[in-house]
C-alpha cells in the first residue's frame, strides 16, 4: 500500500537554518528572529508537482530504485498526459542541540526520507554532517542506505562562503545524496529543493499520479514535544545577511 504522507526529518547543527527553510517552503517567509527550536515540531503540505517538471527533476536526481521507477514510467507515460503528482510533505523541525539529540529514535524512525542542512558560511556545521548522517542511518534503522532518499542543502548562500561547493557536492555524491544551496532569507533554490526531495522519495508508481489540478495548499497540523521556544533569540538564523 502506498503512503498517502511522506515523514521527512530535517536535521543538522543549530543554527544552520532549518526552521528557517521550512517557514520559507511552507510559508514563503522569512524571520530573522527565529529563535532556536526545542524539541521537536511537524507542519504537513500537499506539493503538486506539473509532470513534465517531474520529469525534468528526475534526470537531476541520483538513481535511487524510486527515481528509475520514475524515469521508467516517464518512457512509457509521456509527461503530458499524466495529471500532476501529488505528494503530502510531513516536515520534522528538529532540534540541533546535542541535548535534544536523545529524541531523534522516536522520530527517525518510520521516515521516507531525510534532509540534512549545513551552514555555508560555517564549515564545522558542514564537517558535523557526517555524524548527522550516520546517527540518522542508526536511529531510523535505514537497512540500505546508498538506496535511501537524502538531500543535503547548504543554507545561507547568500553570506560569505566558508565551505567550496565542490567539498560538498563530492560528499552528497558519496552518499548518494541530492545536494542543493539555497537561502532561506531570500528563498533561492528553497521550492525547487524541496519539489526535488519529494520525487525523490515518493514510491514512483501510476498510483502517486492523477487527482484533479489544484494549487499547493498546507495544512497547519502541528505536533511535538515540547514545541516551545526560549525568549532569548538563540536563532536557527540570526545576524542580518545570513539565512
Amino acid at each position: 500500500m502506498q503512503k498517502a504522507l511522506l515523514k521527512i526529518p530535517i536535521i543538522g547543527d543549530g543554527g544552520v537554518g532549518k526552521t528557517s527553510l521550512r517557514a520559507r517552503f511552507i510559508h514563503n517567509k522569512f524571520n530573522s528572529n527565529y529563535k532556536a527550536t526545542i524539541g521537536v515540531d511537524f507542519i504537513s503540505k500537499e506539493v503538486v508537482v506539473d509532470t513534465a517538471l517531474a520529469a525534468t527533476l528526475a534526470q537531476e536526481l541520483p538513481s535511487l530504485s524510486n527515481v528509475v521507477a520514475l524515469r521508467e514510467h516517464f518512457q512509457e507515460n509521456p509527461p503530458s498526459s499524466e495529471q500532476p503528482l501529488r505528494i503530502t510533505m510531513q516536515l520534522w523541525d528538529t532540534a540541533g542541540q546535542e541535548r535534544f539529540q536523545s529524541l531523534g529514535t522516536a522520530f527517525y524512525r518510520g521516515a521516507d526520507a531525510c534532509v540534512l542542512v549545513f551552514d555555508l558560511s560555517t564549515f564545522s556545521s558542514f564537517d558535523n554532517l557526517k555524524k548527522w548522517h550516520a546517527d540518522f542511518i542508526t536511529r531510523a534503522d535505514i537497512q540500505r542506505p546508498n538506496d535511501f532518499p537524502f538531500i543535503v542543502i547548504g543554507n545561507k548562500m547568500d553570506c560569505d562562503r566558508s565551505v567550496p561547493r565542490t567539498t560538498a557536492e563530492a560528499w552528497a555524491k558519496s552518499i548518494n545524496a541530492v545536494y542543493v544551496e539555497c537561502s532561506a532569507r531570500d528563498g533561492t533554490h528553497v521550492e525547487r529543493a524541496f519539489k526535488k526531495l519529494a520525487i525523490l522519495a515518493r514510491p514512483m508508481v501510476a498510483s502517486s499520479f492523477g487527482g484533479p489540478k489544484h494549487s499547493n495548499t498546507v495544512s497547519f497540523e502541528h505536533q511535538g514535544v515540547n514545541p516551545k521556544r526560549p525568549d532569548a533569540p538563540l536563532g536557527e538564523s540570526s545576524g542580518t545577511c545570513c539565512s
